[in-house]
């Protein structure tokens, strides 16, 4: 596009194929997003999609925009039936130019819930 903005994707499938009757509550997949809150949509398969815009003010301020998707079930021909969307803005400072290192704030929504993430990096 332009050396200004920078576009970001990520995905990601976990599957749990298991006869264990007897797991801790925590060992199922969950759905892992910026915005949702861990472990609350849990299943034997989880898939998200991602995406974030980052436009680089200076070299030491960005702001970003990010949104992504995701959905559990039991079953693999179930998943996207429902879905979770989650969304934020938020902004990095670069705290370490000779590193690369950046420091921000995201501030991300959900369908039900609304949070700050105080990140070091991208955000991915």
């Amino acid at each position: 596009m332009n050396q200004r903005l920078t576009l970001a994707f990520a995905g990601s499938y976990s599957s749990l194929n298991t006869d264990e009757s007897y797991l801790p509550p925590l060992a199922k997949p969950y759905i892992n997003m910026r915005g949702v809150a861990a472990y609350k949509y849990q299943g034997d398969e989880v898939s998200t999609l991602q995406a974030q815009a980052m436009w680089h003010l200076n070299h030491r301020w960005t702001i970003n925009a990010f949104y992504g998707v995701g959905s559990t079930a039991e079953e693999h021909n179930e998943l996207f039936e429902e879905t979770v969307d989650a969304y934020g803005v938020g902004f990095r400072y670069q705290i370490a130019r000779r590193y690369g290192i950046h420091v921000g704030v995201d501030l991300a929504f959900s369908e039900d819930q609304g949070t700050a993430y105080f990140q070091v990096g991208t955000g991915f």
